[in-house]
């Protein structure tokens, strides 16, 4: 329990906020700890502080453009391209006001305290958001870099949320945000808290490099790389096909799916095999009835959690050990299995190594488990191949929210190639996705050290937190 006298309730508190996460105790002694030895306001390092773009128009977006930022794209101090849209440069220069450049910031307005540095050569940003710029007074006492780690710190998150407000979902002010004190330490330690983030935004983008060699392998391998699909105003199909495919919309007979067929016949494929003859089992998880998500041990992975070649073991969902235990208890993923996105974003495969102890799926994941017929890792480049993809893209149903079932994965197709290519192909992808993995992990520790020196400088001292980067090899 936090007691304060009514002075210490009234500073700085024109609002006469009475509730106690504004009294909280982390905040509270944050707030005491900083304003006691060299700091500013953050509002007095900026040159712009604003709410991002307000009224945005559908046909603003575009699938290429100018990055838009929105609150899920600000991820552990970067900005993260899962989901990113993009908006027209004409929009784009409409908002000149909130338009940001490489080094500058963006905060969270609603929901969750969030920051991130500005890794993209310029972006613009949504209304749930906050762009800051610092001014040129507020670059020579701190650095952009160092203020992101800083924010992204346990006390800095701590003092974001003290600010937060409302009932139904919570927002920060911008005059509240402005109010935020920022502790200036040395140059020394900024600059290393700076190469930190840095070398991490490079290990990620390194991460990216390899998740697309691993992405056009196959099709290099094959003879196919940049093979585009000639796109036909009008094709003719039997109705025996028709009637076969138990499908008569024009959409599923494409001439892009007949023409793909016949670039890989022509590259050498020897047969299609249909994935049901390579499974040995196939299922997909469900949420347990009337169950809080945010309440268990298990964590439960859902289709934002498998990317190509790729999952994330980290989910804020949880399910209960019980549930792991008994009712999906089929879904229970173990190393070897192959988890496919199969509701909102289709057709991604990923297979599941160093498993971190009891994970299971939802209802918008399938479990593959496969027979030793076919490299798994064939079969993963393969599917994640532009050729896997256009398969997903014809057996999908639904329009607004595209879902493949089971039935459906049972029927995509994994072309059979000559033995040393396959085994080829599926070594260099391994590779390509470890290496991805291993350089994302990187980029992970080094901004996890760069937070955590932040927290070791405002605790103990600046030398100790330049040694803690020390141990990273990172030095100023």
């Amino acid at each position: 329990m936090t007691v304060l006298k009514l002075s210490e309730v009234e500073q700085e508190n024109e609002k006469m906020r009475l509730d106690s996460g504004y009294f909280a105790k982390l905040p509270v002694e944050t707030q005491k700890r900083i304003e006691g030895s060299r700091h500013a306001k953050l509002g007095s390092l900026c040159a712009t502080f604003r709410k991002g773009i307000f009224d945005i128009k559908a046909d603003s977006y575009v699938e290429e453009g100018v990055p838009f930022v929105r609150i899920a794209n600000l991820r552990d101090g970067l900005i993260s391209d899962a989901g990113l849209a993009y908006i027209t440069e004409k929009a784009h220069v409409a908002e000149k006001a909130t338009a940001l450049r490489f080094g500058d910031l963006i905060l969270s307005k609603t929901a969750y305290a969030a920051a991130s540095f500005v890794n993209l050569p310029e972006c613009n940003v949504s209304q749930d958001t906050i762009a800051v710029r610092l001014s040129e007074e507020g670059k020579r006492l701190c650095d952009g870099a160092y203020l992101a780690m800083y924010l992204n710190s346990k006390y800095g998150i701590a003092l974001m949320r003290r600010q937060f407000q409302g009932n139904v979902q919570e927002h920060l002010s911008l005059d509240d945000g402005r109010k935020i004190p920022v502790p200036l330490f040395d140059a020394k330690v900024q600059i290393a808290v700076k190469a930190a983030l840095t070398q991490a935004d490079a290990e990620l983008h390194r991460t990216e490099v390899h998740l697309t060699k691993a992405e056009t392998t196959l099709a290099a391998a094959i003879g196919l790389d940049g093979w585009q699909p000639r796109q036909a105003l009008s094709y003719t199909r039997r109705a025996s096909q028709a009637f076969a495919a138990g499908r008569l919309d024009a959409e599923y007979f494409r001439e892009a799916y007949v023409a793909a067929r016949k670039a890989l016949e022509q590259a050498g494929a020897i047969k299609f095999v249909p994935l049901e003859q390579q499974m040995s089992s196939l299922t997909n998880g469900h949420t347990p009835l009337r169950h809080d998500l945010t309440v268990g041990e298990v964590p439960f992975l859902c289709a934002e959690h498998v990317a190509d070649f790729e999952l994330t073991y980290d989910s804020d969902k949880r399910i209960l050990r019980r549930h792991h235990q008994t009712e999906l208890a089929r879904t229970r993923v173990r190393n070897g299995d192959v988890l496919l996105s199969i509701k909102g974003r289709v057709g991604n495969f990923a297979l599941a190594e160093d498993v971190p102890g009891d994970v299971n799926i939802n209802q918008d994941v399938a479990l593959l488990r496969f027979k030793d017929t076919l490299p798994v890792w064939w079969v993963l480049a393969f599917l994640n191949s532009p050729f896997g993809k256009l398969q997903v893209q014809q057996h999908c149903t639904g329009g607004i929210n595209p879902f493949l079932g089971l039935g459906n994965v049972r029927k995509l197709l994994v072309a059979v190639f000559d033995d040393g290519l396959m085994a080829r192909v599926a070594e260099q992808t391994r590779e390509q996705v470890h290496a991805a993995r291993a350089a994302r992990l990187r980029a992970r520790e080094l901004l996890a050290a760069a937070q955590r020196a932040v927290e070791i400088a405002i605790e103990q001292d600046e030398a100790a937190a330049l040694a803690h980067l020390a141990t990273f090899g990172i030095a100023p």
